[in-house]
């Protein structure tokens, strides 16, 4: 899911994002697995988030 939250919103200010767009990879928990994420068009990323479900399971 990808979210605009603005530049001056509170996730902005909580996740202490300095520079947009940020592709941050959060559970479903909202924790964070990788707070400098690679761009959702980049084919890397499915592979990433295959492996993070299939080793936390």
């Amino acid at each position: 899911m990808q979210l605009y939250s603005g530049a001056n919103s509170d996730f902005v200010k909580f996740y202490d994002i300095g520079v947009l767009p940020r592709f941050i990879f959060l559970n479903k928990d909202g924790r964070i697995i990788n707070p400098d994420e690679i761009r959702p068009s980049n084919s890397q990323l499915l592979k990433d988030i295959d492996s993070t479900i299939y080793n936390s399971i």
